[in-house]
């Protein structure tokens, strides 16, 4: 069981979560922001409490977080020598980030199942009818450094019958800020979702000096790898990069653009 929480520097203000269920425009005023350092400790920063700053922090149980890191372990031990968590969670992020273009390209006859099973085309397809409004899909243009976590959440290792199946389901929390687009085009798209979403931000974009808001999601991604060793194959090779990770399950747990007043 793992919470999710937006930490809020004001005194006076209470911490909200960006809940998906809740309407756009009551998530707009929500100040979802970072804690303020510790001026005891260095001196030679100073508090600016009229700035906001993003700061997520993923939390479950730590005997959850003990028995994830052991699999882990008895992973790379048993059967993936070449095993490493941290390449393991960015190639996560990667095939989130693959999820959500698809997201905005599921029309595309290119798009192909190469790395995921056919019940996540479901998935998505019921993910993107719990959205707020249709264009939240297109303010989804999240990019590796954009995801923010990710942590191993459950890992099973299974072996029926001499097949053996790794998976592991992953929490990820993504955070990106509107205004930090790679191109103009990027940015007008984002801009036109956003006016799209909710009419209120019409009047927030034409502004300069009003700040833009930032998109944020809350992911569950289920994992798995086939590491059945086929019987033609000696003991002493290993598992080779033939059998990729595949996405099996995609679930947006919490999608929320949150901005200040």
């Amino acid at each position: 069981m793992f919470h999710v929480f937006i930490r809020n520097v004001s005194p006076l203000a209470k911490p909200r979560n960006p809940l998906m269920c809740l309407p756009i425009r009551q998530c707009l005023n929500a100040k979802c922001f970072g804690m303020m350092p510790n001026s005891l400790r260095n001196s030679s920063k100073m508090i600016v409490k009229g700035t906001f700053v993003p700061h997520l922090k993923l939390e479950y149980s730590p005997l959850s977080y003990c028995l994830s890191k052991l699999q882990l372990w008895r992973l790379r031990w048993y059967w993936d020598h070449d095993f490493r968590q941290d390449a393991f969670l960015e190639q996560t992020k990667a095939l989130a980030v693959k999820m959500s273009d698809m997201g905005k390209l599921r029309d595309k006859p290119e798009m192909v199942d190469e790395f995921y099973t056919s019940n996540v085309t479901y998935q998505m397809a019921r993910e993107a009818s719990k959205l707020p409004h249709e264009c939240c899909a297109d303010l989804m243009r999240f990019r590796p450094e954009d995801i923010k976590k990710a942590v191993p959440i459950n890992v099973d290792l299974c072996n029926v019958f001499g097949l053996r199946y790794a998976v592991v389901d992953v929490a990820m929390l993504g955070l990106r800020h509107v205004a930090d687009c790679e191109s103009k085009a990027d940015l007008d798209a984002m801009k036109q979702a956003l006016i799209q979403v909710d009419s209120h931000f019409k009047k927030q974009l034409s502004k300069p000096d009003h700040s833009l808001p930032h998109v944020f999601v809350e992911l569950f991604m289920r994992f798995r790898r086939n590491y059945s060793t086929p019987h033609l194959m000696s003991a002493e090779e290993l598992i080779s990069d033939s059998s990729p990770w595949i996405v099996t399950t995609y679930n947006i747990r919490k999608f929320n653009v949150f901005t200040e007043k």
